[in-house]
Order: structure tokens, then C-alpha cells, then sequence
């Protein structure tokens, strides 16, 4: 499944989900500095949004608990991770190779990198909540799909999208 632009999305999710991306850029600054912090944070961030976006879409419906979510998200970090931690790799190296201006330019795009994800992510699970057919039972499809989702490293257009969303708060 190919990855969906982030620009292309479900609008009924967007207050939850951009309320998660500005929480993911704002740990992204320190994370830049920290990895055990930043994934920590991020799975934090991710577990909550995901509660939500379950919640809005299926009302009264039995809520996913901690701990399915949390092996979802081990499993999509195991899957994407290689091409996630490039990511994470490209903002670091920055950092080292230019000291001084690069640890600014390694927070930047750390922060950018975590908000495309988010919102990336966000919503992937609602557009997969949105679907009548979808059993939220069914753990190995959600990370199926997520994995297809948060392979890619954000394009140009989506780290716009996320500076402009941030600007605007």
C-alpha cells in the first residue's frame, strides 16, 4: 500500500491530530539532542492520539487499551524503523557535521520530522477507523498498514505543510 500525501486527508480528525503534531515538533527540538527521549516521547504522543481518533470514531465502542496499542506501535517502529531512523540519522549528522548552526538546523528538522509523522500517522489510523470493514481487533492489518504509511521520509511538501500548521498556532 502506497503511502497517502499528508496534504490529503480526512478533515474530521485534523484538531486531534494537529494537537498531537505540535506536541510531536515541540519534542522534537530536545529529541533532536536526545534519541531515547524523542521515541519515548513520540510513542507517548502517538498512543494518545490514536486513543482519541478510536474514540471520535467509534463511539461507545470498547476503547483499544495501553497495551495493544503499545505492541502496535513496537511493531510499526520495528518495521519502519530503518527507514525512520534515517530520518532521524539525516537530522543528527547535520548537527555533527556543521557544530553550532547545525545543532539548530538538527532541532528543525528533527521537530519537522516528528510532526510529519504524526500527522502521517494520525491520520492513517483515522482514514483505517473511517472504514466500516475495519475489525479494530485485527492488530496485524493496523500495523500493516501504518507500516506503509510511515516508511517513506516526509516529502518537501509535507515538511511545509507541518511548518505552516505550526506557524499558525
Amino acid at each position: 500500500m502506497a503511502s497517502q500525501d499528508i496534504a490529503d486527508t480526512n478533515t474530521r480528525y485534523t484538531d486531534i491530530v494537529g494537537v498531537a503534531t505540535g506536541a510531536a515538533a515541540a519534542l522534537g527540538v530536545p529529541g533532536a539532542l536526545s534519541f531515547g527521549l524523542d521515541i519515548t516521547g513520540m510513542a507517548a504522543i502517538w498512543i494518545g492520539m490514536m486513543a482519541k481518533i478510536a474514540q471520535r470514531a467509534r463511539p461507545g465502542a470498547e476503547p483499544l487499551d495501553t497495551g495493544t496499542m503499545t505492541r502496535l506501535l513496537v511493531g510499526v517502529f520495528a518495521s519502519a524503523g530503518a527507514y525512520w531512523t534515517g530520518s532521524k540519522i539525516l537530522s543528527g549528522l547535520i548537527g555533527w557535521l556543521l557544530p553550532g548552526i547545525g545543532t539548530g538546523t538538527a532541532m528543525t528538522l528533527n521537530a519537522l520530522f516528528n510532526g510529519a509523522y504524526t500527522w502521517r500517522l494520525g491520520h492513517t489510523v483515522a482514514n483505517l477507523f473511517e472504514r466500516r470493514d475495519f475489525d479494530v481487533t485485527d492488530i496485524d492489518t493496523m500495523r500493516e498498514v501504518l507500516v506503509a504509511a510511515m516508511r517513506p521520509i516526509p516529502t518537501t511538501r509535507e515538511l511545509r505543510m507541518v511548518r505552516d500548521l505550526l506557524r499558525a498556532k
